[in-house]
C-alpha cells in the first residue's frame, strides 16, 4: 500500500489507486470531468490536473497512480492556472444551447467555473458562444 502526501497530508491507499481517489482519501476533491471509477481513464478533459513534486509539469491525477513517497499538491497557482486556461477552452468551444449541459450539467459547471474564477477573465459576447458564465447561465435561467 502506497504511502504518499496530498497538500501536506500523509495518507496510505491501496495499491493502484489513482491520484483522483488518493485526493478524497485525504479529503481533497479534484476537479474533473471525464473521470468516473466506474469507467476506463479517458483522461480528455485534463481538468484533474495536480502537482507532483520532482515533476516538470502539472499531472493529470485519473491517469496517475499513487507511489510510495509521492508529494502531490492539488492548489498550486500552476495548477490553478492551468486549471483555469483549461476551463476557459472548455466553454468558449462549447455551443451556448447545449441541451445535454442544460439539463444535466449546468450547476457542475458554473461550480467548477467559480472554483477557477475563469469568469472574471472571460468577456460575454452577442456570438452564440460560450464566452463567459454570465452568458452561459443567462441562457440556462431562460433571460
Amino acid at each position: 500500500m502506497p504511502r504518499l502526501t496530498v497538500n501536506g497530508k500523509d495518507i496510505e491507499v491501496p495499491a493502484g489507486t489513482n491520484l483522483i481517489e488518493a485526493a478524497r482519501h485525504a479529503g481533497v476533491e479534484v476537479p474533473h470531468y471525464c473521470y468516473h471509477p466506474g469507467l476506463s481513464i479517458a483522461g480528455q478533459c485534463r481538468l484533474c490536473m495536480v502537482d507532483i513534486e520532482k515533476t516538470p509539469r502539472p499531472t493529470i491525477a485519473c491517469n496517475t497512480l499513487a507511489a510510495d513517497g509521492m508529494v502531490v499538491s492539488t492548489e498550486t497557482d500552476r495548477v490553478r492556472e492551468t486549471r483555469k486556461s483549461i476551463m476557459e477552452f472548455h466553454l468558449i468551444n462549447h455551443p451556448l444551447d447545449c441541451p445535454v449541459c442544460v439539463i444535466s450539467s449546468q450547476k457542475r459547471t458554473q461550480r467548477e467555473q467559480r472554483m477557477h474564477r475563469s469568469a472574471s477573465s472571460m468577456t460575454c459576447g452577442p456570438s452564440g458562444t460560450a464566452l463567459g458564465l454570465c452568458t452561459f447561465s443567462s441562457v440556462i435561467r431562460g433571460s
